[in-house]
């Protein structure tokens, strides 16, 4: 069995190929209506962490909650 390895080829994972970047640009250049924002990753896993952290401090009154009244 012959493989094909033509193809095979190592790539940097951070690299954006030219033409999937011009294909982003049109796209954004196409639709006037959308902005394209870049956040820093960091600042946007810090902010779901804190928004996660409140949904479960709200969760958990909720649950108190119900419990007391399941109790009565």
């Amino acid at each position: 069995m012959k493989l094909n390895t033509v193809n095979l080829q190592t790539k940097n994972s951070n690299e954006i190929p030219a033409l999937d970047i011009s294909r982003t640009q049109r796209a954004y250049q196409d639709m006037p209506g959308l902005h394209h924002e870049t956040k820093d990753v960091l600042t946007q896993l810090n902010a779901n962490i804190q928004l996660l952290e409140d949904l479960g401090g709200r969760l958990s009154f909720v649950m108190t909650e119900v419990r007391s009244l399941i109790r009565r």
